[in-house]
């Protein structure tokens, strides 16, 4: 009885070790904020990630000149037109409150009731513009992100799971792996997570620069 209770003990210790080191993986942080943005929990993504850092970044990324001229203008569709140079704090308040916008956003629920056990609710085509007004709108107005993530491939029915992880000292990369449409190969945008907040926190698209291109069929 007492060998049992002994092995009983040990399993529990060996268990608890184990999800202990997985609570405090990069993966872990990356699922977290995958299964945040599945529940539409805004409050809850901010812990995985730090969407201002991430913002700031990408900004700065995405005008840098080899993006601006292979992208296709992807910062302009996503902030709209704008003096990157002097805007910049305004550019990453946009982006900002686009990613939360993304993060809260809830699909009109199917008219088909077998569509809506899919997985595919936010892949829905986006509304046609009405009249010649809301068409004039829609193309001066930037998309939203959701738009600009379905023109690029990255759907949930592209996506293909987790890809390379790195980790050393604070830092970690993790890559995220979609099937291109475009570019008609697998992709792998890699994220930059930083542990300096007491748990990872994805703070950088790392490969932005040379992923867009990619994904704009470049």
């Amino acid at each position: 009885m007492k060998g049992l209770i002994a092995a009983v003990v040990v399993l529990c210790l060996a268990a608890g070790i184990g999800w202990w080191w997985w609570t405090n993986t990069p993966q872990y942080a990356v699922t977290e904020a995958k299964d945040a943005v599945k529940a539409h929990n805004v409050v809850q993504f901010h812990k995985w990630v730090d969407v201002e850092e991430v913002s700031s970044s990408a900004v700065d990324d995405l005008s840098a000149i080899p993006v601006q001229v292979k992208g296709s203008g992807l910062l302009d569709r996503v902030l709209g037109f704008a003096v990157i140079t002097f805007f910049k704090p305004s550019l990453v308040e946009g982006m900002s409150k686009q990613i939360d916008k993304w993060v809260a956003h809830r699909p009109k629920a199917s008219a088909d009731a077998n569509a809506s056990n899919t997985d595919e609710d936010d892949d829905d085509e986006a509304d046609e513009p009405k009249s010649l007004l809301g068409a004039i709108v829609q193309a001066v107005k930037p998309p939203s992100l959701k738009q600009v993530f379905r023109d690029y491939g990255l759907t949930k029915r592209n996506y293909r799971g987790l890809g390379a992880v790195e980790s050393k000292d604070h830092i970690a990369h993790v890559g995220l792996r979609f099937f291109s449409p475009k570019a008609q190969k697998e992709v792998e945008i890699t994220l930059e997570l930083n542990n300096t907040a007491g748990h990872w926190q994805v703070t950088r698209i790392s490969n932005l620069q040379q992923i867009v291109p990619v994904l704009a069929g470049g």
